[in-house]
């Protein structure tokens, strides 16, 4: 299974193991450039703390955080979590729960069917930029099949 999302998401790179990762992650997107100011002071007051300042620390990760979120939702006009949801919605025409196909996983809030009909493969296997990105700080996947099986529904 191919991720469509990358694994390493908002949350992992604001964490201790992927923090040292988060600059070249949030600079490697240009979407973000507008902020990159306001993200690289709060991402220096995190690298310069120190453990005793575990509240300054906690504060600006959220910052952080909340920072990117409200950036996003501005330029799309909704909420990321909201966004990356109507996009799975959109694609559930593709999608049924046995027979031929590629395998799909994703987490959202409909009724998660695993195949995606062959013929409408290529339609899904590219996901949007900003809905990407939604999953991304979302801590959202998405993973597809890149080869076509026979699928059976078991409960």
């Amino acid at each position: 299974m191919a991720p469509l999302i990358p694994i390493e998401t908002l949350s992992f790179y604001l964490s201790k193991s992927g923090f040292p990762k988060f600059r070249d992650w949030y600079k490697s997107i240009k979407y973000l450039e507008p902020i990159y100011n306001d993200l690289e002071s709060l991402t220096y007051l995190v690298e310069t703390s120190t453990w005793f300042e575990d509240k300054l620390r906690k504060d600006s990760i959220n910052k952080i955080k909340n920072l990117i979120l409200k950036y996003v939702e501005n330029k799309i006009g909704k909420e990321p979590d909201k966004y990356f949801q109507d996009w799975i919605n959109s694609i559930q025409q593709y999608c049924y729960q046995g027979g031929y196909g590629y395998r799909i996983q994703y987490s959202g809030y409909v009724p998660h069917h695993w195949c995606i009909i062959s013929e409408h493969y290529d339609k899904v296997k590219t996901i949007p930029f900003e809905v990407s990105l939604c999953g991304i700080i979302c801590d959202k996947y998405i993973n597809l099949s890149e080869t076509a099986d026979f699928m059976i529904w078991t409960s």
